[in-house]
């Protein structure tokens, strides 16, 4: 990082946090105490009118007066910002959207919209219940707090679980959290919408923990997308680390043309060949779990498995069970 790109970022972190001590902006930025300090330097002698702190609740601190001088950042810069500040007001508290609400005042043009933009991360009609879940977990992330909570998982069971929460992942159209889980000693993914009556529990962990990505190759999740109830959405909703990894299984399905709106939404441009008749055909590969059948039959009788032959005769087993339920 540019020691300029640094000492703005520093000037944002102080806005934010208030109060930041050297030992606090060293480990931030990567650089040494001597560094921040030349730094704090650099920006009292550029206008920025720090305060410091000695002593035990000692630390760095802008003038609470002090309003950040847009003509430091040009106009696509100060558009990206208010981009930016739109995106995270979702996540925000109300400590937080206090600051939003200055720094929008800030970059915003006089003559320009900022309205254009709107984010929520909530589901229809639970906007309020999945707002107060995400800033605990987001609370019990940055205190290192373990939580409790209610998960369903894939197999089918609903437990009680608790974990070290890690971090928050958004990922194609879902939020999942990321933690380490005391119990089985390794780290796992639950997917929000799962979790439920999540509570903090007594006591602290260490921050000593690194998820791993969700997209590296040792990284396999155990279901490759979601359950048929959440058709629509290909996403892990627990994943965890496999050894060995769950072998692949190249699919090649037919679709009906109703099932456009559902084939354009879920499967890359690359896996998709519309054919004269209007209906599709779809070339696609996913981990040979059992999740792989619930979601072939959530497109109903819009989809016919090509190939391979094992998948078509356990869809059409399946789908007789089901017939057999409403004699």
């Amino acid at each position: 990082m540019l020691k300029t790109e640094r000492l703005l970022e520093t000037v944002f972190f102080l806005l934010s946090k208030k109060k930041a001590t050297a030992e606090e902006l060293a480990a931030r930025f990567g650089v040494s105490k001597r560094t921040v300090l030349r730094d704090m330097e650099s920006l009292a002698l550029a206008g920025i009118p720090l305060f410091a702190r000695h002593g035990k609740d000692g630390g760095f601190s802008l003038v609470e007066s002090f309003v950040l001088d847009k003509s430091l950042l040009t106009e696509d810069e100060q558009k990206e910002i208010l981009s930016a500040l739109e995106t995270i007001k979702p996540l925000a508290g109300t400590d937080t959207e206090k600051l939003l609400v200055k720094l929008k005042g800030i970059f915003s043009p006089r003559d320009g919209r900022t309205d254009w933009l709107e984010v929520d991360f909530s589901r229809w009609g639970k906007k309020t219940g999945d707002s107060e879940k995400f800033n605990l977990l987001k609370s019990c992330i940055l205190k290192r707090q373990p939580v409790a909570f209610v998960y369903s998982g894939t197999s089918g069971k609903t437990e009680n679980r608790q974990a070290y929460p890690l971090k928050l992942v958004f990922k194609k159209n879902a939020w999942y959290l990321q933690g380490f889980c005391p119990e089985k000693k390794d780290y796992r993914t639950f997917k929000l919408t799962r979790l439920r009556e999540a509570s903090v529990f007594p006591g602290r962990f260490e921050d000593a923990y690194l998820p791993p990505l969700l997209d590296t190759p040792e990284y396999v999740p155990e279901n490759p997308a979601t359950t048929s109830a959440d058709a629509g959405n290909q996403n892990p909703p627990d994943t965890t680390m496999q050894n060995p990894p769950v072998p692949v299984i190249s699919l090649t399905l037919q679709f009906s043309p109703e099932a456009a709106y559902r084939v354009y939404d879920e499967f890359e441009p690359e896996e998709i060949k519309r054919n004269d008749d209007g209906s599709f055909t779809v070339e696609v590969s996913y981990p040979e779990t059992d999740w792989v059948y619930g979601y072939i039959l959530s497109f109903g009788s819009t989809v016919t498995v090509i190939s391979p032959r094992k998948v078509a005769e356990e869809i059409k087993k399946r789908a007789e069970e089901i017939r057999k339920k409403y004699l």
